[in-house]
């Protein structure tokens, strides 16, 4: 797992070279929002219903957005392909939603009706999470710690891996600088 100062990428003090997913150069630069999970101790709320759960996780999340994210052709291709299978999902959930629903009107005898709405109502959901899991902080593959103070990249290429521990490696260096120079301890 990489580990990237938070500060870094909120004060656009640091950007990679490289999109953190595939390694490649860019191909366009983006806003990306990266967030932090969901406390464990949050999902029992989900038993006092969702609204509960989502305010209380939206509360207690830590967000940081980079303005200039780097993305290569293939995660622009990663994101074409969510958005449009969780529209289409949407789109066809609430098709096959509102078919279901005359058929069961117009029949109560059969139970193709009935299975149309619950199979309406599952693609429509799927859809709505395939749609999210769209955004380029996904993409990219970036939570922010619990703390807030680190973004961790869990599946990056080498090469992004590369470029982080060279930005760490030459920040150790001015540090160690500056504490000759000025003879204070780094902070």
């Amino acid at each position: 797992m990489t580990n990237v100062p938070a500060p870094w990428i909120t004060g656009g003090v640091w950007s990679p070279n490289v999109c953190a997913r595939h390694g490649r150069p860019p191909q366009s630069r983006t806003t990306a929002r990266f967030i932090s999970k969901a406390p464990g101790w949050a999902f029992p709320l989900i038993l006092l219903g969702a609204i509960v759960y989502l305010i209380v996780v939206s509360i207690v999340r830590k967000t940081v957005i980079a303005a200039n994210w780097p993305y290569c052709e293939l995660c622009r291709s990663v994101r074409r392909q969510r958005l449009f299978a969780g529209f289409g999902l949407l789109v066809g959930g609430l098709l096959l939603f509102f078919v279901g629903a005359g058929v069961a009107a117009d029949s109560a005898q059969s139970a193709a009706g009935p299975l149309a709405v619950v199979v309406g109502l599952v693609a429509f959901v799927i859809g709505i999470v395939v749609a999210l899991r769209s955004g380029p902080g996904v993409i990219a593959g970036g939570v922010v710690s619990a703390d807030g103070a680190w973004v961790q990249f869990a599946r990056s290429d080498p090469a992004f891996d590369a470029e982080v521990m060279a930005a760490i490696a030459r920040a150790h260096e001015l540090q160690a600088a500056a504490y000759q120079q000025f003879g204070q301890p780094p902070r």
